[in-house]
């Protein structure tokens, strides 16, 4: 795994989001905001490679014979980085997924224990909070990863087909198949937007106040 999610992963655990951790409500609080920027920094590494990809793409629709193949080899470089990247993500997500659900399983057993019937209400009104918080970011992230599937599928056609066809013609051929890679990339990138929002406003929630 990704040295980056497993210190996530790591974070995550001792900010109790896994049991097992014996720290303050403060210190849980930090570590797990310091958890939201390690993923807000994975999602802005995966934009800022899509824009680089992005620009090999047109550089590849524009390039004449001689240049084809500096220009093949650099869309191929940044494919291969961004498809590192994207495998970090859909491998985040579901680590995710698993920390919050043993966190909102912990939550409603230690709901359970307290007998104080407002601390139960407000409790069980943070957790709805997080509930909510928590799924934003999972939908987010599989709509994330729904775009970069099918931009990463049509990347791995158009390396086959240039693999096996590096001419003029081929170039040709292929070119409406970039445009829609543009297209797909612009996807990319509007959806991890909308997955970083999600990941700030956890993060602002789980801040001390």
């Amino acid at each position: 795994m990704n040295p980056c999610i497993t210190r996530l992963v790591s974070l995550f655990a001792c900010a109790g989001l896994l049991a097992g951790c014996s720290t303050t409500r403060q210190e849980k609080s930090a570590r797990a905001v310091s958890s939201m920027g390690d993923l807000r920094q994975l999602l802005s590494k995966g934009a800022d490679q899509t824009v680089k990809l992005k620009a090999s793409t047109d550089s590849l629709a524009s390039a004449k014979t001689g240049d084809l193949r500096n220009a093949y080899d650099g869309f191929a470089k940044d494919a291969t980085s961004l498809r590192g990247i994207a495998a970090d993500v859909r491998s985040l997500k579901a680590d995710m997924s698993s920390a919050a659900g043993a966190y909102l399983v912990n939550w409603e057993k230690e709901l359970g224990q307290i007998s104080n019937s407002d601390m139960k209400k407000m409790s069980r009104d943070r957790q709805a909070l997080m509930k909510k918080e928590f799924g934003d970011i999972t939908s987010a992230m599989g709509a994330l990863g729904k775009a970069y599937a099918a931009y990463e599928k049509d990347i791995a056609d158009i390396e086959k087909f240039l693999g096996n066809d590096l001419t003029q013609a081929g170039s040709t051929a292929v070119k409406p198949y970039l445009a829609k890679l543009v297209t797909e990339a612009d996807s990319v990138i509007s959806a991890t937007k909308k997955a970083e929002g999600a990941v700030a406003h956890l993060e602002d929630a789980l801040k001390p106040k």
